[in-house]
């Protein structure tokens, strides 16, 4: 593998890593599912992670939102110290772990992502027969605004993230005389060789970062199919995740946003 880096002032804005198992469907509500361990998950979850230092705990959903109806989702949320990064989420059939700037790199993330794995599998009752993991996903999220050279939107889209194609004049005869009279999204997924039955799949679209215009790319690796069980396996498809997504933002963006968010700082 090549050596790992950090842009100088870069974008980013989150990386998320979730792991998701399976969950009792409901035919009596659509999209309904529950998970029959989750009591005893989230308390012995919540136990651990205190003895780790992440006594901030946040429960985010009220009491009386029935669990079936949240499947996948985040109802509560581990720190140190609340504001404080990284973090664990968890949820019926859920636990994801977040990281914000200031970002030291994979190597800083990576481990956290194996605590995650390690305090699932102690905590969720005999995993060997009950957890059976269905979804794996690998999410960084990228806030592109003026000071990586960001001024009409639609134009970084199209030249900047090679991400969408000019408009027909016939089309942009009828826009209005207006700053950024015209907006553009953009959305690629691929099916990935490496890792294995995994896709991945980069969006772009305008939005905010504060009060400052952004174009947000967000980048996602997930498993289809066949999804890794073990620790070992789970680890490596997450490294493998994160260098594809690596390679993938530093090939779409133009030499001028390089040139904007440079220069490069090698960490390993």
């Amino acid at each position: 593998m090549p050596n790992d880096f950090l842009y100088a002032n870069a974008p980013l804005v989150e990386v998320i890593a979730e792991l998701h198992w399976k969950l009792d469907p409901l035919q009596s509500i659509p999209n309904g599912a529950i998970d029959p361990h989750y009591k005893t998950f989230e308390s012995d979850f919540k136990d651990a992670c205190i003895k780790k230092g992440f006594a901030s705990i946040e429960r985010i959903v009220p009491e009386e939102i029935p669990q079936e109806l949240l499947a996948h989702k985040v109802i509560s949320r581990y720190r140190k110290a609340p504001d404080i990064w990284p973090l664990f989420q968890t949820g019926p059939g859920l636990l994801a772990m977040n990281i914000i700037p200031p970002y030291g790199g994979w190597d800083e993330f990576a481990p956290f992502i194996a605590e995650g794995f390690d305090l699932l599998h102690s905590c969720y009752p005999i995993p060997d027969k009950y957890l059976n993991l269905e979804k794996l996903h690998l999410r960084y999220i990228d806030a592109f605004t003026s000071e990586h050279g960001v001024n009409d939107r639609a134009e970084f889209v199209r030249n900047d993230l090679c991400m969408a194609r000019e408009l027909p004049d016939q089309i942009l005869s009828h826009a209005s005389n207006t700053k950024e009279s015209v907006l553009q999204t953009s959305e690629a997924t691929i099916s990935l060789t490496k890792p294995a039955f995994s896709k991945g799949t980069v969006k772009v679209e305008t939005g905010q970062k504060g009060k400052d215009p952004a174009v947000i790319a967000t980048f996602v690796i997930e498993t289809q199919n066949q999804v890794p069980q073990s620790q070992e396996d789970v680890i490596t498809w997450f490294n493998d995740a994160h260098w594809v997504l690596h390679d993938w933002f530093d090939a779409m963006l133009s030499d001028r946003v390089k040139d904007q968010i440079g220069p490069k700082k090698e960490i390993s």
